[in-house]
């Protein structure tokens, strides 16, 4: 390779190299100090997020009808196809019916309570001892680990709430600052680790479910 194709090669990987995902995390951060809350109701800070199976779930559902209907028209001759879009259009309406509802995380800092709902539909109501950032392993191929974070707890849905990252050290400083942001607990991806910061244990009152599940 000569020297103006390099020289070319690394502009063009320059101008396309996307942010790293503990910048695009801290920037986040910088514009909201809740993050990935925001403040609600002037005292409470919620989280709401739509699963992207649901779009997907969606778009399944319409191509398997447009299957059938080729089907039906003759378009496509052949019976045995019948059984493909017939299967699509099951999986897809079970997805829909599933992720159909918005899931809602609300953290209720003076009582230190926080709510797990779907469509406002309450499923959890527990304390803060129960709630909290963790940082993840990723079991990827290749020399270097990757790590994100997410937002856990007791019968919740686990949330991602970062890009996936080989800077383990940022991105466990980042998640040791959201949890202090958010007065939550901070746990490593190792069960045992000097790195845990616990603010709240766990007492006597009881964490009410609601799920059904």
């Amino acid at each position: 390779m000569t020297s103006n194709s390099k020289s070319l090669f690394s502009s063009f990987k320059k101008y396309f190299t996307y942010p790293a995902a503990e910048d695009i995390l801290e920037e986040k951060m910088a514009a909201n100090p809740y993050y990935p809350f925001s403040l609600v109701r002037g005292k409470e800070l919620e989280f709401s997020v739509r699963y992207t199976i649901l779009y997907i779930s969606i778009a399944g559902f319409i191509l398997s009808i447009i299957l059938l209907i080729s089907w039906i028209t003759r378009v496509i001759p052949s019976n045995a196809f019948f059984i493909l879009p017939l299967v699509l259009m099951i999986v897809s309406i079970a997805s829909i019916w599933n992720y159909k509802e918005t899931r809602y995380y609300t953290l209720r800092p003076k009582s230190r309570e926080y709510l797990f709902s779907h469509n406002k539909t309450v499923h959890v109501h527990g304390q803060y001892y129960n709630i909290y950032i963790r940082l993840r392993c990723e079991v990827r191929s290749g020399s270097k680990p990757y790590y994100h974070l997410i937002l856990n707890g007791y019968e919740i849905d686990a949330r991602r709430i970062s890009g996936s990252s080989t800077n383990v050290e940022k991105l466990r400083r980042l998640g040791q600052k959201i949890a202090g942001n958010l007065n939550l607990n901070y746990f490593d991806d190792m069960n045992a680790s000097p790195h845990h910061v616990i603010r709240h244990f766990r007492m006597d009152k009881q964490v009410f479910s609601f799920r059904r599940d």
